[in-house]
């Protein structure tokens, strides 16, 4: 078993540059249900915050779909200082123009708010100034619109690198979010207030120390280590706990991919310290690497 969740976590390690787990294309028209979550995300572009709103000047907030941050693609190009016009007779996205994102300051950080609702992928076509662009993650891989609330989506970082930009995410404090327990993880050291941090690394907190998860084994190597806790050990509602807190602590959340075991794996960051942290072979694995 060990040998197996090395063998898994090389992997992870290997694909560890990966941010982000895309959706599968749709070769005809597809609807799904889903449920979106808004977290009052606020979105910084090169540096700057920024506001998203339709034509009309009314907010449309992005939301949470397939672990990815999703945009208007009208409100997006518009805070990115572009024009979008949807095509529904040839399902063409078109982008163009020219001018100054719009700016706006920070929002006072919200809960979370979870909406069942239904989209669909049309084979949307994205044109940016005339030219057809696919929509892709940071490795290349495509990443495809859809249609929800009667209007298209787009990745935000997806939409971002299409128009040479970078962009950051922070979200509000969502429900559940709760103080960790007294632990006895004998990997922990050093406590900020209730939350204790893993040896060595100081600024991630430690899941068992939150959780009271049992720690089964740690892998460790130059930059970075790995830690397994039994997925019998908790409640799985913790896990999404855990990732609250990290986002409290200051982690930015990133995107996640998919291993090559067909694994969910979630990608935060904070300063030269990266957290990656998914379920594998009956463990829950937090692979802390630094840069």
């Amino acid at each position: 078993m060990k040998k197996l969740l090395k063998k898994a976590i090389a992997v992870i390690i290997i694909l560890s540059m990966m941010l982000f787990m895309t959706p599968v294309f749709a070769l005809n028209e597809v609807k799904k249900d889903i449920t979106v979550t808004y977290r009052e995300i606020t979105v910084s572009v090169d540096g700057k915050e920024l506001i998203f709103t339709n034509l009309e000047g009314e907010k449309l907030e992005p939301f949470i779909a397939f672990d990815t941050v999703y945009v208007s693609a009208t409100a997006g190009a518009k805070a990115l200082g572009k024009s979008a016009e949807f095509d529904t007779k040839t399902n063409q996205l078109k982008i163009k123009g020219t001018g100054k994102p719009t700016e706006v300051k920070k929002n006072t950080p919200g809960t979370s708010v979870a909406v069942k609702t239904n989209i669909t992928y049309k084979n949307i076509t994205v044109y940016i100034e005339g030219q057809k662009k696919t929509l892709t993650d940071m490795e290349g891989k495509a990443q495809e619109p859809f249609i929800a609330f009667d209007t298209v989506y787009v990745p935000l970082t997806a939409l971002a690198k299409a128009l040479g930009k970078t962009t950051s995410v922070s979200m509000g404090k969502a429900p559940g979010t709760q103080n960790p327990p007294p632990s006895d993880s004998s990997t922990s050291s050093g406590t900020s207030g209730s939350v204790k941090y893993y040896s060595g690394y100081p600024t991630v907190p430690d899941f068992g120390a939150f959780t009271g998860a049992t720690l089964s084994d740690y892998i460790s190597n130059d930059s970075s280590t790995s830690y397994l806790y039994s997925i019998f050990s908790f409640q799985p509602s913790q896990i999404a706990d855990y990732a609250y807190l990290l986002i409290n602590e200051g982690f930015i959340y990133l995107d996640s991919f998919i291993d090559d075991a067909g694994s969910t794996v979630m990608v935060y960051s904070k300063g030269n310290v990266s957290v990656l942290t998914g379920v594998m072979l009956g463990h829950y694995v937090i692979m802390v690497k630094k840069y």
